[in-house]
């Protein structure tokens, strides 16, 4: 009878406690890695074309630091420069101050 008792005690430990144990110190042990599923211009690109803040930019007329290079663009090429110069300081700024992270590899 012991020997009967001692079985089923190691199946309930091997089968239930230490697989429960184990997801609960896992994580602890080997934190995941943060992995891009996307590459960075190509969002961004999307952030600039889809964006509620981009449409609120264009569509206030906020746009207004001039580019250096804007003498030979269309206007959509003014508006697209500028809006871009924008956002980049707007990412840059969240960057600084800790609001957004991101990460890249080499």
């Amino acid at each position: 009878m012991p020997s009967l008792a001692a079985f089923a005690f190691g199946l309930l430990i091997s089968t239930v406690l230490l697989p429960e144990l184990w997801l609960q110190i896992k994580p602890h042990l080997f934190p995941l890695k943060p992995r891009a599923d996307t590459e960075g211009a190509t969002i961004f690109k999307e952030i600039i074309a889809k964006s509620k803040r981009a449409k609120e930019l264009i569509g206030t007329g906020k746009l207004t630091v001039p580019l250096r290079y804007e003498s030979h663009l269309t206007g959509f090429g003014i508006n697209e420069g500028r809006l871009e110069m924008q956002i980049t300081d707007e990412f840059h700024d969240f960057l600084r101050s800790g609001e957004i992270t991101v990460w890249g590899t080499m």
